[in-house]
């Protein structure tokens, strides 16, 4: 779960750098999912040990500034 990004980590928002970090890990060692399919594969009892979703809470102009070109990047 995600909040406020910034250029740089402050007390209130992630870093974009250690954000991409973060995102980096997720595609090298899980199986990132939407929110709606790892909640359809874990009802069916499908879904990968490693499976994550992350979620960003509410929709500040960082978010689409900052976070959206990391996303992107990493598909």
């Amino acid at each position: 779960l995600y909040h406020r990004f910034a250029e740089r980590t402050t007390p209130r928002a992630l870093g974009v750098d250690e954000f991409e970090q973060h995102v980096r890990l997720v595609r090298e060692r899980y199986v990132p999912m939407t929110v709606s399919a790892l909640a359809d594969a874990l009802a069916a009892g499908r879904a990968p040990a490693n499976a994550v979703a992350l979620t960003i809470d509410d929709g500040y102009e960082d978010v689409h500034r900052l976070a959206f070109p990391v996303l992107r990047r990493y598909g």
